[in-house]
């Protein structure tokens, strides 16, 4: 470490594989393709929260659309052209509310075990929202009851909005770290994005195939009345 002719401190690596690993990151931040062992070494510091990007947009991939639509809605009936568009336009509604409540304490980032533990009780709901699903939980008043659809889906989007916003924040800000390179990290956390919403389309694919609509009632078949 040393002074240069303007008084600033300029620190220089003190082996030469801490010069190889910023020689290597100024690389990758010129555009110029990240190395493997580059990319090796940045998952392995931010793991945790690529795998908590996947569990969260597969979570979301499951409710929404398919289960959401499938709720009991009794003041939205399937007739009314508007019924698709309330709630779909209320989900995003609240998941971009979730997206942006982030930047008025961006100051104070949460733990990241809170995380974890959020995104693990969120399974919760979704098997909340997969029993709002009325062919097929149908009997219970409670899950059918409008102000628990309407408290499913808020806390769904909400949640959704926020846990994805600090997870892309935590798994892309380890500067401090040795062998971490932040854009990498971009890449690997948007991949696994991108991972979780194909799992969680497959995943509510097959659930509202195999499951909702499984569960609902055959239409009952009249018989032509004969005539007189």
């Amino acid at each position: 470490m040393f002074a240069n002719i303007h008084g600033a401190v300029i620190t220089m690596p003190t082996s030469k594989v801490g010069a190889d690993k910023m020689v290597t990151q100024k690389s990758v931040a010129a555009g110029e393709p990240a190395p493997l062992s580059l990319i090796c070494s940045t998952y392995k510091i931010i793991w945790p929260m690529a795998l908590t990007m996947v569990v969260i947009y597969s979570q979301n991939m499951i409710c929404f659309p398919g289960l959401i639509l499938n709720g009991n809605w009794n003041f939205l009936p399937k007739e009314n052209p508007w019924r698709t568009v309330a709630i779909i336009g209320s989900w995003n509604t609240c998941e971009a509310i979730g997206r942006y409540a982030p930047s008025f304490c961006n100051k104070h980032l949460p733990p990241k075990p809170l995380i974890w533990l959020i995104a693990g009780l969120k399974f919760f709901l979704v098997y909340a929202t997969l029993l709002c699903v009325k062919s097929y939980n149908s009997q219970s008043e409670f899950f059918m009851s409008t102000p628990v659809q309407v408290t499913n889906l808020i806390a769904n989007s909400l949640l959704y909005g926020v846990l994805g916003t600090y997870t892309m924040i935590l798994g892309t800000t380890n500067k401090r770290q040795p062998g971490y390179s932040q854009k990498v990290a971009g890449y690997l956390m948007a991949s696994h994005m991108i991972l979780g919403l194909g799992l969680g389309a497959t995943s509510g694919f097959m659930i509202n195939s195999l499951v909702v609509k499984k569960a609902a009632p055959a239409p009952e078949i009249v018989a032509p009345t004969p005539p007189e």
